[in-house]
């Protein structure tokens, strides 16, 4: 080995040994790449708005620990569940724009909430930088089967001829499924009254029991009453089938132009580096593409990994911003409505 050579692998032991990684060899390359984000040992902090196990932290987890090893960094997941997401939100938009401090947001949270409550304490369309979305899924029409209709087409025709407007129930008042309702109701021009529920699961017991013939429910709800024949699919609000209910046509499908989905997606605070926004969305994207996740993502939410640019999934929300605010002032939707 001439000198040159033994000093150049001197200096990189030495850069081993800085990182904590004392006998093990890496390359020159390699031991630059581990201090390339933004601040070299500075742990990714991935907020979640929901509690253990519930699903953003799901999405979280799932990304913290492919995340850290490709970033080379630390990566923790902080749960910070309430408000409807405010809480964590609000975390985020006040934390600095270094990429350091992430948010698994969705559209309830960002786009909805901050819609009907104007004293938040952060602007969700000025504070937070989208980087990408994650998952795009939706919410559920089902029928009790006694419901004389097994689709959307009979659904709109049996609610047009009743003398009274029909009840549906939603998992909340200003939720996805009580907003679906009223889009619904605004693109077909049938009548429907609001019955919110205080959980997904309260709602579907009722629409087994028959106590409500007709809600809006989550897919793991949905899927399990279906699959036991106590329920009916009506439709899907999603852009795409969920597999679970790979039977269930969408709204779209059905003719009616319902062009507002749900989403997981990640957001920092505003005022990040565009190059820091370009790498987190390019190691995002790579890792929900990875063949061997698809079907553990399924499994645990749903629906199909769904990646987008960072400027895709800002006019997602922008979209959103200005269809779910023209249903909400068309139904006059408050928070007790």
């Amino acid at each position: 080995m001439n000198r040159d050579n033994f000093n150049d692998r001197r200096r990189v032991l030495r850069t081993a040994c800085a990182l904590g990684m004392t006998g093990a060899w890496i390359h020159p390359i390699q031991a630059r790449a581990a201090a390339e984000f933004p601040i070299p040992g500075k742990p990714i902090r991935i907020i979640a708005p929901s509690g253990g196990g519930g699903p953003t932290d799901t999405v979280a987890r799932m990304l913290a620990e492919r995340l850290a090893p490709s970033l080379k960094v630390p990566v923790i997941v902080d749960n910070k569940p309430g408000a409807v997401g405010s809480i964590a939100l609000n975390l985020t938009a006040k934390a600095p724009p270094d990429g350091h401090t992430l948010l698994v947001g969705f559209v309830s949270a960002n786009v909805i909430f901050p819609l009907l409550n104007h004293k938040l304490p952060f602007d969700a369309r000025k504070d937070f930088t989208p980087i990408t979305q994650v998952m795009s899924g939706g919410v559920n029409l089902m029928a009790n089967p006694a419901l004389p209709a097994n689709n959307l087409k009979e659904f709109i025709a049996y609610a047009k001829k009743q003398p009274k407007p029909i009840s549906y129930g939603s998992f909340g008042s200003g939720s996805t499924a009580h907003l679906a309702g009223e889009y619904l109701q605004m693109l077909t021009g049938i009548k429907m009254v609001h019955i919110p529920y205080k959980s997904a699961t309260a709602l579907t017991n009722d629409l087994v029991a028959g106590h409500v013939m007709v809600g809006f429910t989550d897919t793991t709800s949905a899927a399990a009453q279906v699959r036991a024949g106590m329920l009916k699919g009506l439709a899907q609000t999603s852009s795409v089938r969920a597999p679970a209910l790979h039977d269930v046509p969408t709204i779209e499908e059905q003719g009616v132009p319902f062009s507002a989905p749900a989403w997981n997606g990640i957001f920092g605070p505003a005022q990040m580096p565009p190059d820091v926004v370009e790498r987190l969305n390019h190691e995002i994207v790579q890792i929900l593409k990875a063949p061997d996740l698809r079907e553990r993502w399924i499994s645990a939410i749903g629906y199909p990994p769904a990646p987008t640019t960072a400027g895709e999934f800002s006019k997602i929300v922008e979209r959103d911003f200005e269809t779910w605010k023209k249903v909400i002032d068309s139904a006059k939707v408050t928070l007790d409505s």
